[in-house]
């Protein structure tokens, strides 16, 4: 495909490039925002890994494919539960329906951290309550690369069942440690600005029967990687997840292996689901044999970047409108293999990306 070089336009691909390289920095409006809902994924992680930390990195998962969805989750203010009264401090809070139940977590979020205070449950017509005296700070503001903090956290919590009455204590410790950013390829999204944390928890769990004399400990190391996309309306903790699990109960030990993907469905406000995201770029057809046209709704200089799921740019297109009201450019496919590509589309107005399928 041919290049268009001219000052004007290497000077706009300079600074989109400069953008496109940035760090990306999170704070609070990138978290937990009521109003918000999004559908929660399973995922088949199969043998991928967690792939490389470092700076510029590209994380491909698009093969690993949704199993089925956990559950539709919704973010809101912590009033409205029947466990409200139990968290007094919280000012956030999220529903995962559980079966014929839900769990309700409960959040305490300034423009300093975010902190997890517990969850409430109901199971065969008992309440499940873990209220943690010493919150767990989940995410400090604001989150960038090659940033680390560590907490402490302890909680107890009852739950009575078949006449006998269960306490539980649980304390612990959480690691985090931002050890990356760049690119990340999921089955259904192209998230760029994402950030990497790794992050280690050990916790202990010791049960006591009230009447009886003996507990129940066990304990968990977990090591997760959680990736945080900038380019999206807030989701929750995570856009997509690892986490492996070594769980030491009573001398037995099981390990665990975990993915799920927040970022399936773009979150959408509930009052505006049908115009969420305002596109100043227009894709079509995103079906291709040959052709597709990218529109521009404003007269902008802008750059068409055409990438594989590998990562690797296969062509790059540069365009300056002149007046235009709505100008295009055609980007060629027929010498182009079958499969999934993205449109890396930069201009003033920002960056937007698109998918297309080559048959």
């Amino acid at each position: 495909m041919k290049l268009i070089l001219n000052a004007t336009i290497f000077f706009a691909s300079f600074l989109f490039a400069a953008i496109c390289d940035a760090q990306p920095i999170l704070n609070q409006s990138n978290f937990l925002v009521p109003g918000f809902n999004f559908q929660s994924y399973e995922v088949d992680i199969g043998s991928l890994t967690e792939g490389s930390a470092g700076a510029a990195q590209f994380w491909d998962f698009s093969s690993a494919p949704l199993i089925f969805p956990n559950s539709f989750i919704t973010v809101s203010n912590s009033s409205g539960s029947p466990f409200s009264a139990d968290f007094p401090l919280a000012n956030t809070r999220t529903n995962r329906p559980n079966g014929t139940s839900s769990t309700h977590s409960f959040y305490f979020k300034d423009s300093n951290k975010l902190d997890y205070l517990g969850y409430g449950t109901t199971s065969n017509g008992n309440d499940y309550v873990l209220n943690f005296s010493n919150p767990k700070t989940v995410i400090s503001f604001p989150l960038s690369y090659n940033q680390s903090f560590t907490d402490t956290f302890a909680g107890t919590a009852t739950f009575q069942t078949g006449g006998l009455t269960l306490n539980t204590f649980q304390t612990g410790t959480i690691n985090y440690f931002v050890d990356g950013y760049g690119e990340l390829v999921t089955t259904t999204n192209y998230l760029t600005n994402t950030l990497r944390l790794k992050v280690e928890t050990h916790t202990i769990d010791s049960t006591v029967i009230v009447g009886f004399p003996s507990s129940t400990v066990s304990q968990t190391n977990s090591t997760s990687y959680w990736w945080i996309s900038a380019d999206y309306f807030p989701v929750s903790l995570a856009h997509y997840g690892i986490s492996y699990d070594t769980t030491t109960a009573n001398g037995n030990t099981t390990i665990q292996k975990i993915a799920f993907d927040n970022a399936a469905n773009v979150p959408v406000r509930i009052s505006d689901k049908e115009n969420s995201r305002k596109k100043e770029f227009v894709v079509f057809p995103n079906m291709v044999d040959e052709n597709t046209t990218v529109y521009c709704s404003k007269s902008v200089p802008f750059e068409i970047e055409v990438i594989d799921i590998n990562g690797k740019i296969i062509s790059m297109e540069s365009i300056l409108n002149a007046g235009v009201n709505q100008e295009h450019k055609t980007i060629d496919f027929r010498n182009v293999s079958s499969g999934l590509y993205f449109l890396k589309i930069k201009s003033a107005m920002g960056l937007q990306v698109e998918k297309i399928f080559k048959r």
